[in-house]
């Protein structure tokens, strides 16, 4: 006596003999040669396809994990993103060594927003990180005129409301 299997289905996906679904999505005709593999990925933890600038973040976090692997900064910024999911800016920063140099430079004289308005003039930087990655933050507690290009930074954090931490930079 032969018993009917009953299909797998979860909230991850599922397949039919004719078909493959991952995240409500047709695995071979919206996925394959649709999205890269940092794209699948996101998916497939968070249950929808990322939006432009997260698949940009989602790939270069990827990247350098299969490059750094389980070193103690790639370690730090996991356990900081485990800990507090919603700084992803933090663990990034935790996995840097916090050490680089003003790539370039402008000083903000006019605030973009009047939001704004009290931290003009702000300094407005490309830092080249000493691991190799260039990231765009503020250099602070310094007069602004006295940043210079090639100037020697060290990672510090902001606390911005809902005591959410931003990797900024301030003088070596």
């Amino acid at each position: 006596m032969s018993s009917k299997r009953k299909p797998i289905r979860t909230a991850m996906g599922y397949s039919t003999p004719d078909r493959i679904v991952v995240r409500g999505f047709d695995l071979p005709g919206e996925l394959l040669g649709h999205i890269n593999l940092g794209d699948m990925a996101f998916l497939e933890m968070m249950g929808r396809i990322p939006t432009s600038q997260e698949s940009v973040l989602f790939n270069a976090l990827a990247v350098t994990l299969v490059e750094h692997g389980l070193t103690p900064s790639a370690l730090a910024a996991r356990l900081t993103y485990a800990g507090a999911p919603e700084s992803i800016q933090g663990a990034v920063a935790a996995g840097l060594g916090g050490l680089g140099t003003v790539f370039s430079y402008t000083v903000v004289y006019q605030p973009p927003y009047a939001a704004f308005k009290a931290d003009c003039p702000f300094v407005m930087a490309i830092i080249q990180l000493d691991e190799g990655p260039q990231m765009m933050s503020n250099v602070l507690h310094c007069d602004p005129e006295s940043v210079r290009i090639g100037m020697k930074v060290k990672v510090c954090f902001e606390t911005r409301g809902d005591g959410f931490k931003i990797p900024q930079f301030e003088p070596a």
